[in-house]
């Protein structure tokens, strides 16, 4: 069943073509089509006998299985297909045979014009190498023209007929008299065609108005006519005809060749009138330079006579040409180049930005405009020239003080929205605000008019500019005093930048903005604690802080509590400076603190109990307390033992489980005990009886006296 419904499918190219001929080439291909086709119907026809009376259809049949309606039908048409396709092979076949008959028939048709087309062709040639009338030359060049046209297409239609030879099975004509007519006519094509196209490219250069001229190839276009004559004059040497009409060309061309540099410097681009009123001058003939004027009239004028004066004036606009082009380049630049102008946050006013590419350019023009300032050509473009160095220096000026202006405004702008800076500075405020008013007026008119050198031709803008950094110098002037004394104030406020400083005043009545910055002012301090309170305005006090300061914090984490607590009240100098001498106050009071309770309890648990500064200056003065006894008493090697007793103490503490904090204190303090240890040796080994003795009082000592350490 398979095979059958393959059969259903089964076609052949050559059946299906449409037989519609248009050439012999398609001819031919469907002739390859069919011999292969005829080979496929064989198989096609052997495939279907197999199917239709094999074994399948009988173990079918010998079952009584009915087949389906569609099976059936496909069986039956599959089993006719076979001889249908055979009779189309057959028809196509016989049509195929009578084309080619039709097609060779034609191609003897066409191969006996081509012959008649080439006696005809000859006798023309003959007739055109005859013709020698100078006076003729255009018409004779366009009837060698057609000539010769006619000749390329007989050439190619040789090469079809060949072609279809080759396709067909018949004779190779070769047609080698087409390339000898070829041969032999190309000269005198060459010839009459050089002749025609000189004359019109001479009339051209003599009569027609000098700015329609391409003077840049008339050197070339009259150079290779030249040489193709020179060449007919070897070819025709013995031609006396041909050889005249090439002499007469030839003659032509050398005439006019001296004329070329004088057309060529009349073209001159750089030329302007008042070249010609100079050519004139030197010339005694007026010239003017306009559309109308033509070579021939330049001739009559007897401009050839002044030939050197012509060149070096011609020459001179060159080299002022140069210049212009360099200007009007510089020009075309500026003309696109904008300042980038966008809103800045959120002030409802604009900042400029000038690409590092225009400032460049800025500079490398600048550099082009006083090269050219100091050449010798510039002639009546110096006051251009002039303008241009003079504007572009103006611009480098104007670029710069607006660029300072802004980058002072936009440090200065949210120093002085702040009311606390705006309440402290009064008078820093007023000029800010009156710069900032004249400010937002440039910006403006910039955001409207971006064009670098529109906006920077304006002289009202840079006296703006001039007046605003001005304002500026006095309001740093007076905001740089007022940071003086607010160091002067807190020493500490040396350590931070005045942009770090003006954070914090700008934030007078917020406490909290000392918080990122109290590191740098007090070593190792990272934050303080700040704790809100309820409070209730009074009279006396109509506007109460309602924070407390209860703790400081360093960088390890670790805390310690302020004794006493305090509020930020008042200048924020102030208060710190209270913070300061709580923090003095705090640590003197805890190691008089720590220092009753170093014999009370096991020191291994006192070490854990006290901040870890609090701990290593205890352990210092103990220490020297301890080592001082122990020397009047002459007890030094006992005290050995203690100290020895407390090391393996800290040894077995730090081998436990600590806070990170607490392992760091205790690090620090073995290393402080080893050298303790190390000390007190030597005093032993030394023998030292005496707290008076150098080798002792050379040592780092602490002393508690008074509630005071002294170190």
């Amino acid at each position: 069943m398979p095979r059958e419904r393959r059969l259903r499918g089964v076609n052949s190219t050559a059946v299906r073509h449409r037989i519609t001929l248009d050439d012999e080439a398609e001819d031919i291909d469907i002739t390859n089509v069919l011999e292969r086709s005829k080979r496929r119907v064989f198989d096609i026809i052997r495939e279907h006998a197999a199917c239709h009376d094999g074994n399948e259809y009988e173990v079918l049949d010998s079952f009584w299985w009915a087949l389906e309606d569609n099976e059936f039908e496909t069986k039956w048409e599959a089993h006719g297909w076979p001889r249908r396709i055979q009779k189309k092979v057959e028809e196509t076949q016989l049509y195929l045979e009578k084309e080619t008959n039709v097609f060779k028939h034609k191609q003897l048709e066409d191969q006996l014009s081509l012959e008649d087309q080439l006696e005809t062709i000859n006798v023309e040639i003959n007739r055109l190498q005859m013709l020698n009338d100078v006076d003729a030359v255009h018409e004779i060049a366009n009837d060698v023209r057609k000539n010769w046209k006619t000749l390329k297409d007989l050439q190619e239609f040789g090469l079809l007929l060949n072609q279809r030879q080759t396709l067909f099975g018949m004779p190779m004509v070769p047609y080698d008299a087409i390339k000898d007519l070829i041969r032999e006519f190309e000269p005198y094509r060459n010839l009459w065609v050089t002749a025609s196209d000189w004359l019109k490219s001479k009339e051209i250069y003599v009569d027609n108005p000098l700015g329609n001229i391409d003077a840049d190839s008339i050197d070339r276009v009259v150079n290779d006519y030249y040489k193709n004559i020179i060449k007919a004059l070897r070819v025709f040497n013995e031609i006396p005809a041909m050889l005249k009409v090439a002499q007469s060309i030839k003659t032509q061309i050398e005439e006019f060749k001296p004329h070329i540099p004088l057309i060529k410097a009349l073209k001159n681009p750089g030329l302007r009138q008042w070249h010609m009123d100079e050519l004139s001058k030197t010339a005694g003939f007026q010239v003017s330079l306009n559309t109308a004027l033509t070579f021939q009239k330049c001739l009559q004028m007897g401009i050839t006579e002044h030939f050197d004066e012509v060149m070096e004036i011609s020459d001179n606009a060159a080299k002022e040409y140069v210049i212009e082009e360099a200007l009007e380049k510089i020009e075309n630049e500026w003309k696109d180049t904008s300042l980038e102008v966008t809103e800045y946050k959120n002030t409802d006013t604009y900042i400029m930005k000038v690409a590092d590419e225009t400032l460049q350019m800025l500079d490398d023009h600048t550099i082009v405009v006083q090269q050219l300032s100091f050449s010798p050509f510039k002639g009546a473009l110096e006051n251009k020239i002039d303008e241009w160095e003079a504007k572009l220096r103006y611009n480098r000026l104007l670029l710069e003080e607006w660029m300072n202006c802004q980058k002072r405004w936009m440090w200065l702008e949210p120093i002085f929205t702040s009311e606390d800076i705006t309440k402290q500075l009064p008078q820093q405020s007023k000029k800010f605000r009156t710069m900032d008013r004249s400010w937002r007026r440039v910006m403006k008119n910039a955001s409207m008019n971006k064009n670098v050198l529109v906006i920077c031709s304006d002289e009202r803008l840079f006296e703006t500019l001039k007046d605003c950094n001005k304002i500026l110098d006095l309001v740093e002037r007076g905001l740089s005093d007022y940071l003086e004394m607010k160091r002067g104030a807190f020493p500490r406020f040396y350590f931070l930048s005045d942009d770090e400083l003006l954070e914090i005043l700008s934030q007078a009545k917020n406490p909290l903005a000392v918080q990122p910055h109290l590191r740098k002012c007090f070593e190792n301090i990272q934050k303080l604690e700040f704790l809100k309170l309820d409070v209730v305005k009074t009279k006396a006090c109509p506007n109460p802080v309602d924070l407390e300061i209860t703790k400081m914090f360093s960088a390890e984490g670790e805390s310690v509590d302020l004794i006493p607590h305090m509020q930020p009240e008042g200048n924020v100098e102030q208060w710190l400076l209270r913070v300061e001498e709580v923090m003095r106050n705090t640590i003197r009071v805890m190691l008089g603190r720590a220092l009753g309770e170093i014999n009370k309890i096991d020191r291994s648990v006192w070490v854990l109990s006290w901040p870890g500064q609090v701990v290593i200056a205890c352990c210092q003065a103990y220490w020297t307390a301890q080592v001082e006894n122990a020397i009047l008493g002459g007890s030094l090697s006992e005290y050995m033992n203690a100290m020895k007793e407390f090391l393996n103490k800290l040894r077995i503490l730090v081998k436990g489980p600590l806070k990170r904090v607490e392992r760091q204190v205790l690090s620090a303090l073995i290393v402080i005990e080893v050298h303790a240890r190390d000390v007190l040796t030597k005093l032993i080994d030394l023998r030292v009886t005496s707290c008076n003795e150098f080798d002792w009082i050379s040592q780092l000592r602490y002393y508690w006296i008074e509630s005071e350490m002294k170190v």
